[in-house]
């Protein structure tokens, strides 16, 4: 169910940029910092984790660049931040500065079957969940805080993740309160492992305590890569971050409906895991609620597998996405340019033969929406046929101007 792709296109045919926005080419060199230390914190046992990033930075570009920073996945126990160099790297050779950080992972398991992704009670899990938002709101606080070394702007500032990476990012994305904090992550009683008592002490604020350096902890978007949400009381109507959504339907691991997490694996894994709900739940949920639909976007795939079907295509989606949203502040809207729509351009949509009906003589301009010049012819007043029976089905950009009027308008192509 690719519905990302044609609802994306009709986005882009909406605005005219006042300047150039471009960051979907691969278009700089980068230079990248590893292993950079952005805090320390206890763990689940007692122990002082060291926390890491690593940034990586285009050569070259403009400053005010956006931030991306991803999440690794793991189901919270394993998974390292080296998972997504890869992508932290494509992307900053289009323009952002990116990081990909640690978190702290683990939590207590039965005594038998005792290995992950087991876990012992839903408490544990919650509690892994809780550790790894908190250090994610750090990491974007250093982030933010460093953005004058980074060049970097601190409102197009966006988060993304795969699997327990993309749970975290998307319950930050919604965590909009410390009173939505579980009952989980306060002092609760002791974990029993067989003979064993582990204490577990009250956790702390949702938002943690590392670099406390005035900066915000909110993101402008989120890329959810098969992620999920507990407490959909978290989305409240119209209101949140953009959320761009990728899912395979029948994902085993992370459901993409409302289910437990590993529903599809059995063993008794999911025994003692809560219902979360995935990405096909909460786009039908953003719906209902009335979420921009130019800022909420998923593409679910028929598939049944917890991975990326095309990692060349997902990246390709997800950043249009991200490029509308930082361009968008720098456009336009159709209904805020002062024009007049004096000309009839029909039928729309079309098939072969487009009548365009001009008072004056002047030029049309049809554009894909990478900008990219497909047609161009004059046009005279009266009637004016043109075939554009070769174009591909999608949506594109008219530009038509006569006696000194620009007039801006979408064409569909069926």
């Amino acid at each position: 169910m690719k519905k990302a792709t044609l609802l994306f296109l009709c986005l882009g045919s909406f605005v005219m940029s006042k300047a150039q926005c471009d960051y979907t080419n691969s278009s700089y060199a980068i230079t990248e910092e590893l292993n950079v230390v952005y805090g320390t914190a206890i763990n689940f046992g007692g122990v002082l984790d060291t926390l890491k990033m690593n940034i990586y930075k285009p050569i070259n570009s403009d400053v005010n660049r956006p931030v991306l920073m991803m999440i690794h996945g793991g189901g919270f126990s394993g998974g390292n931040k080296e998972s997504f160099t890869t992508t932290c790297k494509n992307m900053a050779k289009k323009g952002f500065v990116t990081a990909t950080i640690s978190y702290r992972l683990g939590f207590y398991r039965p005594l038998i079957p005792n290995n992950y992704p087991y876990v012992l009670d839903p408490n544990e899990y919650r509690r892994a969940v809780h550790r790894a938002m908190q250090d994610g709101f750090g990491a974007i606080r250093f982030l933010k805080g460093r953005n004058a070394i980074d060049s970097s702007d601190t409102h197009n500032f966006f988060i993304g993740g795969g699997s327990a990476g993309a749970i975290t990012a998307m319950q930050m994305a919604f965590a909009h309160h410390d009173s939505l904090k579980h009952p989980s992550n306060g002092k609760i009683g002791d974990a029993v492992v067989g003979l064993d008592r582990f204490s577990r002490p009250d956790l702390g604020s949702i938002y943690g305590n590392l670099n406390k350096n005035g900066q915000s902890n909110q993101v402008q978007g989120v890329l959810n890569i098969f992620g999920a949400i507990e407490d959909t009381t978290w989305v409240k109507d119209n209101k949140g971050p953009a959320i761009w959504s990728y899912h395979q339907t029948g994902d085993p691991v992370v459901p993409c409906a409302r289910n437990k997490a590993y529903h599809g694996i059995g063993l008794g894994i999911p025994d003692n895991y809560g219902v979360i709900h995935g990405s096909c739940f909460l786009q039908a949920l953003f719906e209902r609620r009335g979420y921009d639909s130019m800022n909420n976007l998923a593409y679910l795939h028929n598939g049944n597998a917890h991975s990326i079907h095309n990692a060349v295509l997902v990246e390709t989606e997800y950043t249009r996405f991200l490029n509308y949203q930082i361009c968008k502040n720098r456009t336009m809207a159709l209904k805020d340019l002062e024009i007049q729509r004096t000309t009839s351009i029909y039928p729309n949509p079309v098939q072969n033969e487009l009548l365009i009906r001009p008072k004056q003589d002047g030029t049309i301009e049809i554009k894909d929406v990478h900008g990219r010049l497909v047609l161009h012819s004059e046009i005279y007043s009266g009637q004016n046929k043109m075939d554009v029976s070769h174009l591909l089905s999608g949506v594109y950009f008219v530009v038509l101007k006569q006696g000194g009027v620009i007039e801006y308008s979408k064409l569909v192509k069926e």
